[in-house]
Formats: C-alpha cells, sequence, structure tokens
C-alpha cells in the first residue's frame, strides 16, 4: 500500500515541476541524472513496500498471545551464516507443540560477530530453560520467541527511503545544458 503513495508523490511532483519549469527546448531529454534517478526511484519504491511489509507483519506479531515454554535444544549452526537454532516445547489447550527457531541473530555484522552473537544467545537459553512463547491465535504452530521487529528491517526501510528521495532528487535535477524559465 505504502508503494501506491510513494508513485502518487513521485508524479506528482514530477507534474509540478513540468507545470511550475517549462523548458525552452521542446525537445525532452533523457539525461543520465534522470536515468539514474528512475532507476533509484523505482529501486527505493520496492525496498520501501518489502520493508514496510516486514514491519507491519512485525507490529502484527507483538500482539500474539503468550505461553510458557521450555528449550529441548540449544546450538549454533551455519557455516558461513551463524544463527542459534533454538528447540523448544510448548503447550496450548493441552496440546503440545515443538517448534525451530532460527531468527534470533541480528540481519547485520559480520562473520565473526554474528557467530559471538549466536554463542550468546545458545548460551542464555541452555537446555531446560524456560521461555515465553508467542504464537499466532490463528495457527498455533507459528511462533516466536523474542521481538519479532529487527533493527536490520528499519535499517532497509530507511535506506529503500533515502533511495526514493535521491531519485526524485534526480529526476528533478537540470543540467547545465537544460535552460529553464519559470513560469507562476
Amino acid at each position: 500500500m505504502i508503494y501506491i503513495w510513494l508513485i502518487l508523490i513521485a508524479i506528482v511532483v514530477v507534474f509540478f515541476k513540468t507545470i511550475l519549469l517549462k523548458k525552452t527546448d521542446k525537445k525532452f531529454k533523457i539525461t543520465k541524472f534522470k536515468i539514474a534517478g528512475l532507476i533509484l526511484l523505482l529501486a527505493g519504491i520496492l525496498l520501501t513496500e518489502f520493508s514496510y511489509t516486514l514491519l507491519n507483519e512485525s507490529m502484527n506479531k507483538k500482539n500474539w498471545p503468550q505461553t510458557e515454554g521450555i528449550v529441548l535444544s540449544s546450538r549454533v549452526v551455519g557455516i558461513s551464516a551463524f544463527k542459534p537454532e533454538i528447540v523448544y516445547r510448548y503447550e496450548i489447550d493441552s496440546v503440545i507443540y515443538v517448534d525451530t527457531s532460527l531468527d534470533l541473530a541480528p540481519g547485520f555484522g559480520g562473520k565473526r560477530k554474528k557467530k559471538e552473537v549466536a554463542q550468546k544467545i545458545v548460551a542464555y537459553m541452555p537446555v531446560g530453560k524456560k521461555l515465553s512463547v508467542y504464537y499466532d491465535p490463528a495457527d498455533k504452530n507459528i511462533t516466536h520467541l523474542g521481538s519479532p521487529l529487527k533493527w536490520d528491517t528499519i535499517g532497509k526501510l530507511g535506506l529503500g527511503l533515502f533511495l526514493y528521495f535521491l531519485g526524485l532528487f534526480f529526476l528533478l535535477k537540470t543540467t547545465d545544458r537544460e535552460k529553464v524559465e519559470v513560469h507562476l
């Protein structure tokens, strides 16, 4: 939904630019700035929409009900990208469920940093530890253990908006060869 608003803003800004700044040269010139602007604008819209969707899903998960679970196994997995693998059991309405969480590690940082964080999480969640399990009320097999909001999602959203506005700037930029007259 947000991509529609971003596209509408871009259209309105470009439309008003063409009304207010009438080029003396009647031919429309496609410059490198306009091509770069269009690419940046589209990349920004796509990244913003993707990040906004993840952010919206994370916000919905914050309101899920909670139950108590117990860690069955805890280890670091991966060869080049390390993640903590936490297997846990939880009970809802006298039904026992088992799930695995691989999404506790940060989405940014180098290989060594990710491995250190994964080892700290595994040390914090040893076998037998009780923990809070948040589950989807519509499908009790879908769970998460910690905050569903990841900082890299916010970073991607910020990058998407930056690319969008940079692309808009490039589309609106006039080069030295493009002489303009301002009509009010």
